[in-house]
């Protein structure tokens, strides 16, 4: 004699199968009809050389802000440790 066609467990994978196609259902659906984050219209390269902007979009942020292809990120300056402490911070002047 056969046994049961749908068991616990057939049906537990069942359940697991029906919720992965509906979340990606409503994943392709967010993606399609929202839209995308704000980006700087740049795509950045990392080299051991430094960070490059590999390609600037035209319209976006990056290219109204003057940003051209190939042009590299300039390393910040560290910040002192005295500098670092918030009660030194509000005695600096301020800068106009």
């Amino acid at each position: 004699m056969k046994g049961k066609v749908l068991t616990s467990w057939s049906l537990m994978w069942l359940l697991v199968t029906v919720l992965f196609v509906a979340g990606g259902a409503l994943n392709l659906s967010q993606r399609a009809l929202k839209k995308l984050p704000p980006t700087d219209g740049v795509i950045w390269t990392k080299t051991d050389k430094g960070i490059f902007a590999e390609r600037v979009i035209p319209g976006m942020a990056g290219s109204r802000a003057g940003l051209a292809d190939t042009r590299r990120v300039l390393p910040f300056l560290p910040v002192p440790p005295i500098l670092r402490r918030p009660r030194l911070l509000a005695l600096c002047p301020a800068r106009a």
